[in-house]
């Protein structure tokens, strides 16, 4: 016999009531604020702690160098290159973003008072918040040296050039014609020329050209001391290029008695070499030697003698 619901019509399914759907709802809701409490608990006593890390590769620069070169007339004999491990502490939320960037290395120069090495500390400095614990270095041996200047001469480098058979090259002129150095004392001994270098592939023709002075060691070696500075960072190059040719040599009779043709010449050099400017030399094909045969008794062998050492003009 089927129960009767009252208050159910007739193939309408049963309604549970919403007792059990409540219940699983508060359960979750409970469940997850004590997660995040625990968390937050978990997160104030994570980021409390003070925390250690050590941070490699900081480099430690030089300070003070203006003022020391001021009061002293000392410099630095040679560029500093260190780096050195820095032990910070700190929340860990805040260290662990640190990088050697961040910190700042220095070793300061201005209160030095004698030339020669000098043991000085290294101080670093760290974003707000951040100690300082350790360093694997705390302090640094430099060598400041008096401060002098020089002048050299500069000089001149070919390189790199094809210089055809027929061309020599001449005379070089740079400006200016010396430098002044200015760096360490002790460093500035072992240097005595400026130069300038100049690539100049096929030479056809003089060469003027531009180029950056640079230093160089007496032992060969350049010098990147940067520390050492100088007075002109250019020069300016002009080398003079000569054509060389040979060329025959004839006679020319302008008496109007004979012709060369007429006479028996013999000549003690039947071809001379000549040089100079390019074009003045593609424009001589011969050397002509004139002679006035009607000053010489034409009845005997009359010997002529020239010189050519001026033949060119100068240059």
């Amino acid at each position: 016999m089927d129960k009767i619901i009252i208050g159910q019509k007739s193939g309408e399914q049963p309604v549970l009531p919403p007792v059990k759907k409540h219940a699983y709802f508060y359960i979750v809701f409970i469940s997850a604020f004590l997660g995040a409490l625990l968390l937050w608990f978990y997160a104030i006593g994570y980021d409390s702690t003070i925390f250690e890390r050590k941070i490699t590769n900081v480099p430690v620069t030089v300070t003070g160098l203006e003022q020391l070169r001021a009061n002293r007339e000392f410099m630095l004999a040679d560029e500093l290159v260190l780096e050195i491990t820095v032990t910070v502490s700190g929340k860990r939320s805040v260290i662990y973003g640190l990088g050697a960037k961040d910190l700042v290395a220095v070793v300061d120069v201005s209160a030095v008072e004698q030339a020669g090495n000098n043991t000085l500390p290294i101080t670093v400095t760290a974003p707000n918040g951040i100690g300082i614990r350790d360093l694997s270095s705390a302090s640094v041996i430099l060598y400041l040296d008096n401060f002098i200047t020089k002048t050299v001469p500069v000089n001149v480098i070919y390189t790199d050039y094809i210089l055809p058979e027929s061309l020599k090259l001449g005379e070089t002129e740079v400006n200016p014609i010396v430098a002044t150095i200015e760096g360490p004392a002790g460093e500035l001994e072992r240097i005595n020329a400026a130069y300038v270098q100049l690539s100049l592939g096929v030479i056809s023709g003089p060469i003027a050209a531009y180029n950056q002075l640079f230093l160089k060691y007496d032992d060969g070696a350049l010098v990147d001391n940067k520390y050492i500075r100088l007075s002109s960072q250019e020069a300016y190059v002009y080398i003079s290029v000569y054509k060389e040719k040979t060329v025959p040599v004839v006679v020319l009779l302008n008496g109007g008695v004979f012709t060369a043709e007429s006479a028996v010449i013999t000549l003690s050099r039947e071809t001379i070499t000549i040089s100079g400017s390019i074009d003045l030399i593609d424009s001589i094909g011969q050397i002509v030697i004139e002679v006035d045969e009607t000053a010489f008794d034409l009845g005997k062998t009359a010997t002529v003698t020239r010189y050519f050492s001026s033949l060119l003009p100068a240059g």
